[in-house]
């Protein structure tokens, strides 16, 4: 159910059995049903990620590193759906700073970053190929995280190929790969083999971040192409 109004722009939260949203319509409300949790061996992984990450920050990581990682959080600042600006808490950017790297397979930064702000990346050229199934992710190397040991760009892809003309799909997304930075930046592009069988003019999409060597990291950023 859609709903227009003069008096609210906005609307989210649950009424009885109906929860409000917003998508391309506008605001509206739809029934309420218990999520889905098919406890794949991919949710499995998260799962343990964050457990782990979870143990490391009450036994291993010292009051004063949790005090650096609460400094760190607040000045991150995240736009909601409805379109607030929230922080998040320092256990939190804890988490978002090594579950990017633990999916890198690099290793875990307790120490804080000493500077604030999220990870910065050029935008890629992303194109999907039919001729041999890979994605094609044209980075830009000068970026920092390209230059340093310890920083990385993690490319995760939409398992599936959706219509030309979506363009709000938000996930799942699965693993796909990396690029490591180093001392000599590694040489664009990043070519991998999807998995998927690439159709022309169907629709495909990768979510990219990337991580600095001190822990700073970016906000995970979509881009799609159409197969070609």
């Amino acid at each position: 159910m859609r709903i227009v109004s003069d008096k609210y722009t906005a609307i989210g939260g649950k009424i009885g059995t109906m929860v409000g949203m917003m998508n391309k319509s506008g605001m509206c409300f739809r029934n309420w049903v218990t999520p889905a949790n098919p406890n794949t061996a991919a949710q499995q992984g998260v799962r343990a990620t964050l457990a782990a990450l979870a143990t490391a920050w009450s036994e291993t990581v010292t009051p004063a590193q949790r005090l650096g990682w609460d400094a760190y959080a607040a000045t991150l600042e995240f736009t909601s759906k409805l379109g607030t600006v929230y922080t998040i808490s320092g256990f939190a950017a804890y988490c978002g700073a090594n579950a990017a790297r633990i999916v890198a397979a690099l290793a875990r930064i307790d120490a804080p970053p000493t500077l604030g702000g999220f990870a910065t990346f050029t935008s890629p050229t992303v194109t999907f190929t039919l001729a041999d199934d890979k994605v094609n992710v044209a980075y830009t190397n000068t970026d920092a995280w390209a230059g340093e040991v310890g920083g990385v760009m993690t490319v995760r892809l939409c398992p599936i190929g959706f219509s030309e003309g979506i363009a709000f799909y938000e996930g799942p997304f699965l693993y796909l790969g990396k690029v490591e930075g180093a001392v000599v930046p590694p040489t664009p592009p990043y070519v991998v083999t999807s998995g998927l069988t690439i159709a022309l003019d169907v629709q495909y999409a990768v979510a990219i971040r990337v991580a600095r060597a001190d822990g700073r990291y970016s906000q995970e950023r979509f881009f799609r192409g159409l197969g070609a």
